[in-house]
């Protein structure tokens, strides 16, 4: 696919490697307001590009949708197949957000 890819004017999602998983309904192991979602379907290497949903067909569409987001707001995709880097926020976009940086993580010993 990498080496295909090269020669592609645009790519797609389907261009990329797609690995889609099930979760069984398990017991979460704390409570939680948030339902779980049975499918998810990531991109494999590449951190945060991912869909979730009640059906593989879901997952599936909601991973399009975030990857034609980042199409959208990206000038360059990776190549399928490379391992894309985790991004991290600036720290003066970090700075906008006040009060979640002020509640901190605290771990107990």
């Amino acid at each position: 696919m990498r080496l295909i890819s090269m020669f592609k004017p645009e790519l797609t999602v389907d261009d990329y490697p797609i690995d889609t998983r099930f979760h069984s309904d398990s017991e979460p192991s704390r409570p939680s307001r948030l339902k779980p979602i049975p499918w998810t379907a990531t991109i494999i290497n590449w951190p945060g590009m991912s869909g979730g949903g009640n059906t593989r067909l879901e997952a599936l569409e909601d991973l399009r949708k975030s990857f034609d987001r980042f199409r959208a707001t990206k000038k360059a995709l990776p190549r399928p197949g490379t391992k894309v880097p985790i991004e991290f926020a600036a720290h003066e976009r970090v700075g906008q957000h006040a009060q979640t940086v002020q509640v901190g993580f605290h771990f107990s010993d």
